[in-house]
């Protein structure tokens, strides 16, 4: 499938001080999956419905990952950073979608 997963946070502001302006990644890129696809997109799609929308729900996300890290449907040093990434970004609002690639 010709689409992608990316985790983003909302970017954060406290008293008229900018934290984070927002920022977003591609953690999985699904038409590198090969035999892992289907199952994931069942997950991706049955469970969080991230087709649908775009999920912001903190344990929904952390959900996501953790399932990216169980089935390694990314590298290690991406599996990695998304937990580094949810630590620097928690304040922000995270969520995570499916988008399609054009």
């Amino acid at each position: 499938m010709d689409a992608q997963l990316v985790l983003g946070c909302h970017g954060a502001r406290r008293y008229g001080f900018s934290l984070c302006r927002g920022v977003s990644n591609v953690v999985v890129d699904l038409r590198k999956l090969g035999n892992q696809e289907q199952e994931a997109l069942d997950y991706f799609d049955g469970h969080c419905k991230l087709f649908d929308t775009v999920q912001e729900d903190r344990n929904l996300v952390l959900s996501v990952l953790n399932y990216i890290e169980q089935k390694e449907l990314a590298p290690k040093h991406i599996r990695d950073m998304m937990y580094e990434f949810v630590k620097l970004h928690q304040q922000c609002g995270l969520y995570c979608f499916i988008e399609t690639i054009k």
